[in-house]
């Protein structure tokens, strides 16, 4: 099995709405909760604890056209992982 791509990442979300009103930032990063557990276990975040994942931004934007949508920014923290090929 590959390592992971990622050993420390930043997540920054956007969730996409199609109409103005308020929200709850902390309702909505724990519904992303399961994409972040997917990208754990895609590979390419080696855990989702608060020693491998900072949680950065939490934005809201309206666009009725793309609503609704959920953007997952992965930034990485510091090194790659060797991807077994040596580089990394």
């Amino acid at each position: 099995m590959p390592l992971p791509l990622f050993t420390k990442a930043r997540l920054n979300l956007t969730f996409v709405f199609p109409e103005q009103r308020r929200r709850d930032r902390d309702n909505m990063l724990s519904s992303a909760k399961p994409g972040i557990d997917a990208i754990v276990d895609a590979g390419l975040l080696l855990n989702d604890d608060s020693e491998h994942l900072q949680i950065g931004r939490v934005d809201i934007l309206v666009d009725p056209e793309r609503a609704p949508l959920t953007i997952i920014d992965l930034e990485e923290l510091e090194g790659k992982e060797n991807n077994g090929t040596g580089e990394g």
